[in-house]
């Protein structure tokens, strides 16, 4: 079966008799590298190009395939909660290595954790680097309007570098702000810890190393080493209660982001 549409999958686990589902985000089974690595997932998730979403009309040996960009708009409102309130049949969610940087819509995550995800369930999401792409901060205009853009939320794997003759411009009066926006690589983790856990309500959230702990699948190409790992520990329905009295402060915290400030990488 094939999906372009997130409410037409939900529509499909609420129709759905079987649970323990599992699911692999950034994982093309039209693409040879994925195939060939022999995974197993009832539901695979990735973004297909156009001449590839004709090549998926038939699906029927495919298993349950979305074509979806997760960084589009994803709402999360009590209409949704209580009309979609069972479809939470999926045991494992799992990002393939090297897909996460291209992640930037936390909401997305968090309607997956809320609605669909079982008691006991966990996301996991591969994140080697806590930064994977760098910017440099060229003037002090830059580095104000990355302050006004820092709200105490969700820090994604964009850093920015603050070059010393840039720092040096920085008025007397942001200095503070400054030196506390600067932080280190384990930092990220850290924080992205703090706010899963406040922004998906009864979970319990680890940074978790390969070595220690093995992700639940391999790939040759981009070696797994660190990991978040999302468990949702209290029960559906009690989850969802909470949401619905809470959807707008919800909404607003999964809407934060934070910058990323270094002073190199």
């Amino acid at each position: 079966m094939y999906y372009t549409n997130l409410l037409k999958f939900y529509q499909y686990l609420d129709e759905e008799i079987a649970t323990n589902l599992t699911m692999g985000i950034g994982i093309s089974v039209l693409d040879s590298i994925d195939t060939d690595r022999n995974l197993s997932f009832d539901i695979t998730l990735s973004n297909y190009s156009d001449s590839d979403a004709k090549k998926l009309k038939d699906t029927s040996d495919k298993g349950i395939v979305l074509n979806y960009d997760f960084n589009s708009l994803c709402v999360l409102n009590n209409r949704i909660i209580d009309k979609f309130n069972k479809i939470n049949k999926i045991n494992s969610i799992v990002f393939d290595s090297s897909t996460f940087k291209f992640f930037n819509n936390i909401k997305f995550l968090a309607s997956l954790y809320y609605l669909t995800l079982e008691t006991n369930g966990s996301i996991y999401i591969e994140s080697n680097s806590s930064i994977s792409i760098g910017y440099v901060i060229r003037n002090t205009n830059e580095f104000y309007e990355l302050l006004n853009k820092n709200k105490g939320g969700f820090r994604y794997q964009n850093g920015y570098i603050l070059l010393n003759d840039v720092k040096s411009l920085i008025s007397n009066d942001k200095f503070e702000i400054m030196e506390k926006s600067i932080i280190s690589r384990e930092q990220v983790y850290i924080d992205n810890q703090k706010f899963l856990e406040k922004w998906f309500y009864g979970s319990k959230v680890e940074i978790l190393e390969n070595k220690d702990i093995n992700y639940p699948i391999t790939n040759p190409r981009y070696e797994i080493k660190k990991y978040y790992k999302i468990t949702k520990n209290l029960e559906h329905k009690e989850i969802l209660e909470y949401l619905k009295m809470n959807i707008k402060e919800i909404n607003e915290g999964l809407e934060l982001k934070s910058v990323n400030l270094f002073n190199n990488l």
